[in-house]
C-alpha cells in the first residue's frame, strides 16, 4: 500500500489513513512524519493500535499501526527519539522486533547522524536473538 499524505498530525488524517487501510490486507504499518508533540499508545475505535513517538518542534515523529488481530501480541513499544521507535511483539514462539526509522537527510549534523545509527545499533544489540524488520520511509 502506498498512501501519500504530508503527515498524520490531525485526527482527520488518521481517519483518512484508516479508510485507505480497509482496502488492503495488512498486519503492521510503519509511519514517519507523525508530527505529534507527545508519545502515545492508543486503541482506535476500529480496535487497531496506533503508537507513536513525540515530534520535535512539529517535525518528524515515527510510529506504527498494529492490526487489532495482533494487539495482544505487543510486548513493548519503545520510542527512542523523534526518528526511531522499536515495536516488540511475541507471536506464538516467535519474537519480532520492528524498527521504524526516519533517516536523516544530508542537511543534518554529523553528530545527529552518528546518534541515529548508534541508536539503531544499540537496539539491535539489546535484542540479539529476536527476528528484526526495518521500516524506513514516508507514507
Amino acid at each position: 500500500m502506498k498512501h501519500s499524505m504530508q503527515s498524520v498530525y490531525g485526527e482527520d488524517k488518521l481517519m483518512e489513513l484508516e479508510e485507505a487501510m480497509k482496502e488492503v490486507l495488512w498486519d503492521i504499518i510503519g509511519i514517519a512524519e507523525i508530527r505529534r508533540s507527545y508519545e502515545k499508545i492508543a486503541e482506535r475505535n476500529s480496535g487497531h493500535i496506533f503508537c507513536h513517538s513525540a515530534a520535535t518542534r512539529g517535525n518528524r515523529g515515527v510510529g506504527f499501526f498494529v492490526n487489532k488481530l495482533h494487539s495482544k501480541s505487543i510486548t513493548e513499544f519503545k520510542p527512542v527519539s523523534d526518528r526511531i521507535a522499536f515495536l516488540r511483539l511475541s507471536i506464538g514462539n516467535n519474537k519480532l522486533m520492528i524498527i521504524q526509522a526516519h533517516a536523516p537527510t544530508s542537511d543534518i549534523s554529523e553528530e545527529d547522524i552518528k546518534y541515529f545509527y548508534e541508536s539503531i545499533e544499540r537496539g539491535n544489540d539489546a535484542q540479539e536473538n529476536w527476528r528484526k524488520t526495518y521500516c524506513d520511509g514516508r507514507l
